[in-house]
């Protein structure tokens, strides 16, 4: 198959092999579940899953417009490679992608059966006094997890994801230590989080794109999350009103069969940023892009380096019907 050659040189060569752990009710204002807290260090712990290693094959012509973002990388799921990377193993700010791990940690909640889908949650004062972007919880209004895990995925709702974590931790800065410790157990070695949301601060949650990776594999074994992160649009009932909202990962509405997330961010700070998860034939990639000036921008990086691959693979690019060759 001829690859159509664009101006980029690869950054890695070929067959570099790097280490990692890579891929593995009742109405309340708080509830306190008083999880086992071992001891933050200033080294990250050994990953809790078997220590495994995948090669970082970095191909040309993936993204010409790779200079545009600060790093970033792409990876094939089925064979387990990096195939393109920039700036991979620094920590940069990661705004709102932050609450990819209070999504991972409600999961495992729900798993563990702490909590359930539609265990009801009461809206905090300081949930409601959230800013940002946010679905408008009003103090004393009730939602479901299900509600909460919608408004913060989708609409990065910062008081809907303030509001998780506190309920979930007790108080917003036990679950903050609970989001590091699982940070530590993932390998995730250059993560730091300092609140819950992603909002700015005197200190900015941070993490490498290598980092996001190994929350992203996490994230993408469950199934009801890649449903809602792959919805265009949501509402969620204020009273007798319905808020609507879309999709802050405008990807997810251009390639809507392929593009199934995961999360967006942006602050000054972090300038725009995204974890995207891609679906095409059976064959899922995961692209990550950090510190793009536009979102536009950030997008269009995405989407080149996930359909140059995809053709590169002989799948075509994501919109087109796939033809199969015998």
């Amino acid at each position: 198959m001829n690859i159509r050659l664009l101006t980029i040189t690869a950054i890695l060569g070929f067959g570099t092999v790097v280490p990692s752990s890579l891929l593995s009710s009742k109405v309340s204002g708080n509830r306190r579940f008083n999880p086992e807290k071992p001891a933050l260090s200033t080294s990250a712990t050994e990953p809790t899953s078997d220590p495994t290693y995948f090669e970082v094959e970095s191909l040309p012509n993936l993204a010409p417009s790779e200079y545009l973002a600060k790093a970033g990388l792409l990876y094939d799921v089925k064979s387990r490679k990096i195939t393109w990377e920039k700036d991979m193993k620094t920590a940069y700010p990661i705004a709102s992608l932050t609450k990819m791990m209070v999504a991972l940690l409600t999961m495992e909640d729900i798993k563990n059966h702490r909590i359930g889908w539609d265990t009801k949650v009461k809206v905090t004062k300081e949930a409601s006094r959230m800013g940002g972007s946010k679905v408008y919880l009003r103090k004393g209004e009730i939602f479901t997890v299900r509600d909460l895990m919608k408004s913060a995925m989708i609409a990065s709702g910062n008081d809907a994801c303030y509001l998780l974590a506190q309920f979930n931790g007790g108080t917003e800065r036990e679950f903050v230590e609970r989001m590091n410790r699982r940070a530590q157990q993932l390998g995730m070695r250059t993560a730091r989080y300092y609140n819950s949301t992603g909002l700015p601060g005197k200190q900015n949650n941070h993490a490498s794109p290598y980092d996001l990776l190994l929350l992203a594999n996490e994230l993408v074994k469950y199934d009801e999350i890649m449903d809602i992160a792959s919805r265009k649009n949501e509402t969620i009932k204020h009273g007798r009103k319905n808020f609507a909202y879309h999709n802050h990962n405008r990807l997810v509405m251009e390639y809507e069969d392929e593009v199934d997330g995961l999360k967006t961010g942006f602050t000054q700070k972090a300038g725009f940023c995204i974890v995207a998860t891609a679906n095409r034939a059976g064959r899922r990639l995961v692209g990550i892009v950090l510190g793009v000036n536009k979102s536009t921008t950030r997008n269009m990086i995405v989407a080149e380096m996930l359909n140059n691959y995809y053709d590169a693979i002989g799948l075509g690019k994501m919109g087109e019907q796939v033809v199969t060759k015998n």
